[in-house]
């Protein structure tokens, strides 16, 4: 499950994902293969976080653009 927050100050997002059922392994990694969770593997932690920041580039405040 996804949730988002958006419109924070300066267009900041928060986004939360839950998985049901899931375990205390990295969503899609290694782990969820090698221990058998097929709830983990419905979730690749390493691509939504990659997407999330290429959609969100760091802002420098004194110079009002993204480096």
């Amino acid at each position: 499950m996804k949730e988002t927050y958006c419109n924070g100050s300066n267009g900041t997002e928060v986004c939360v994902y839950t998985v049901k059922n899931g375990k205390h392994n990295w969503p899609g990694g290694r782990s969820t293969v090698l221990r058998n969770d097929p709830e983990m593997r419905k979730v690749d932690a390493t691509e939504i976080i990659c997407k999330f920041f290429l959609a969100h580039p760091k802002v420098h405040a004194d110079r009002g653009g993204a480096k």
